[in-house]
């Protein structure tokens, strides 16, 4: 890009590209993965086919649904999207937002020095709950709830080129879902150990996903007859 360019678009352009690569890595699409690096056209049509399908972030209402999102503290809940796109938050699904799943998985189950493998034995003692289920930790899901917040301020306030995840900035939104889940935890532990054993399986279920992608992709290498294609 030229020194003309929109620096706000820069930014943008940066992110996105980013964000595809760790994607595809973390999707075992190796073919997608090597496109996005030698090919900007694609990266940019690729983001822009992503950007369409996501409804909270496109479309002319996307700041206002991100600032209406913020309101109560409803960005973490599982949604569901009317025919215009609005996300609506299901009431009995906190913290099972896909973004809340996808952004867990990435930060801490993802390769073998992520805390969720080099941790394995503390989720395995977890499990001796009400749920007999393997549990996420509160610390976890408040900062990826903070996370999930930072990103909706920023999409709330015009997506600006600086913005800074810094310091204790959202510390107070960190501390309110800490507070929110230790209540739960108290008023109705059978329903908080449900909900975090839930987290948890979700999780699971992503990185299942991933393997058989990667195995998907393994079996289509090896059918292929690579030797007998021709060269010319």
């Amino acid at each position: 890009m030229t020194e003309t360019c929109d620096p706000e678009l820069t930014e943008k352009a940066s992110f996105s590209h980013q964000s595809l690569l760790k994607e595809a890595c973390d999707c075992g699409a190796s073919s997608i993965e090597k496109k996005i690096q030698i090919d900007n056209r694609y990266t940019s049509a690729l983001a822009g086919l992503v950007e369409a399908i996501v409804p909270l972030f496109h479309g002319s209402n996307c700041t206002a649904s991100a600032s209406a999102l913020l309101i109560n503290h409803h960005y973490h809940y599982f949604m569901k999207f009317n025919d215009n796109d609005v996300p609506k938050p299901v009431q009995n699904k906190p913290y099972l937002g896909n973004i809340m799943v996808h952004l867990m998985k990435g930060c801490y189950f993802n390769g073998l020095k992520s805390v969720g493998v080099m941790f394995v034995k503390r989720f395995s003692d977890i499990a001796h709950n009400q749920a007999k289920r393997p549990e996420v930790t509160t610390p976890m899901v408040a900062l990826t709830a903070t996370s999930v917040y930072a990103a909706l301020f920023w999409k709330a306030h015009g997506t600006p080129a600086k913005f800074d995840f810094t310091g204790n900035q959202f510390s107070k939104v960190y501390f309110f879902h800490i507070k929110f889940l230790k209540d739960l935890s108290t008023k109705s532990p059978e329903k908080f150990d449900k909900l975090m054993a839930s987290i948890f399986a979700a999780i699971q279920d992503l990185m299942q996903y991933k393997n058989s992608t990667a195995d998907a992709e393994a079996d289509v290498l090896a059918f292929l007859d690579l030797d007998g294609i021709d060269e010319d």
